[in-house]
């Protein structure tokens, strides 16, 4: 991100919170239940140079978390920060909020979307699953679960991607599923519950994780 305390003032009024101990001069890091956003400002340990607008990363679909709260309360809480009110926040129909990141680029299309929704049996299971194990340093705050992470895929591409998962990462069959016609790949993972999704779409950009900076995101599976 390119500004580590837009970054963290954000995921607060979302209702996350910061992990201390794993926060340093350089990234920030949030707790989403037992999941977590890693939030580097500055570019790696070997360059200290900071973040730069255009390179700040962001996903390419969206996120799904899920909130104990009403959710105007977390609307509210954003329009109350006037750095954080120029974030596009809509809400949906179906009872969800969708928010844009206030770091990136200007445009939608730069900035990473959150779909904020309220599940009581996955609050719940969420709840207990963090009791169990105790989570993270920090605890967790009224965002409790991490629920989907959608991703777009170029055209053709769904099902190399669910090979790879089967065949390099040796995930359990059951747990990798090809749907609507093989253009959509769901990795289901244990944690309450929770799943890596990748949509294919024509609007999807090109591989550029190698050489864009923005695009270097990763996703730590454990």
């Amino acid at each position: 991100v390119d500004n580590g305390d837009l970054a963290l003032r954000f995921f607060l009024a979302l209702g996350a919170v910061q992990n201390s101990k794993s926060s340093n001069f350089r990234q920030v890091h949030v707790n989403i239940g037992l999941s977590q956003f890693h939030l580097p400002f500055h570019v790696s340990v070997a360059n200290p140079s900071p973040v730069s607008k255009g390179d700040a990363q962001f996903w390419r679909g969206f996120v799904e978390l899920v909130t104990t709260e009403p959710l105007d309360a977390i609307t509210k809480r954003l329009l109350m920060d006037s750095d954080l009110a120029e974030c596009q926040v809509e809400g949906m129909n179906n009872g969800s909020l969708l928010v844009q990141s206030p770091w990136g680029c200007h445009g939608k299309d730069s900035k990473s979307t959150f779909k904020i929704i309220q599940n009581k049996a996955v609050a719940d299971a969420a709840s207990a699953a963090l009791h169990a194990v105790k989570g993270h340093h920090g605890g967790f705050g009224r965002l409790i679960a991490m629920t989907r992470c959608v991703h777009t895929c170029k055209v053709g591409t769904a099902r190399l991607i669910a090979n790879f998962y089967l065949h390099v990462l040796d995930l359990n069959p059951k747990k990798v599923r090809l749907f609507a016609k093989d253009t959509k790949v769901l990795i289901q993972f244990d944690i309450t519950p929770q799943t890596l999704e990748f949509h294919e779409t024509e609007r999807a950009r090109s591989d550029e994780y190698n050489d864009t900076e923005n695009s270097k995101y990763h996703i730590a599976v454990y």
